[in-house]
């Protein structure tokens, strides 16, 4: 079991057309426009990992498959909250690359790139 719990609003998009292929082919099948652009985004109401607290934190992932998800190369970066700490941002990258194991851990042998973090600050 993963070392973390996070609760609150997940939404994601994508380029594709409505709706997407992915979702009915276990992301086996063509994004409708040759490629996928996608962005999950989640903010989270409670959360924690470890001794962390993720209380209150919203991030998105933004990646891109050149063709079907499934036969990987993805570009995976993610986008972090002013009001994270060093602590909070370092805590919701291991979750989002997969690296803290849960439902991202399935996705990570797909990331052929990661761009990098960007962590918001006003």
């Amino acid at each position: 079991m993963a070392g973390w719990r996070i609760a609150g609003e997940y939404m994601e998009t994508c380029n594709c057309a409505f709706i997407c292929p992915c979702i009915s082919s276990n992301m086996a099948a063509r994004p409708t426009e040759g490629n996928c652009k996608a962005a999950i985004a989640m903010r989270i109401d409670r959360g924690e990992k470890g001794s962390v607290s993720l209380d209150r934190i919203s991030f998105i992932v933004l990646m891109y498959a050149p063709g079907p998800m499934d036969q990987g190369n993805i570009k995976v970066g993610l986008i972090v909250d002013e009001k994270a700490n060093d602590d909070q941002v370092k805590a919701i990258g291991e979750i989002a690359s997969g690296a803290a194991g849960g439902p991202m851990a399935l996705l990570a042998p797909l990331v052929g790139s990661f761009a990098g973090t960007d962590h918001l600050r006003s």
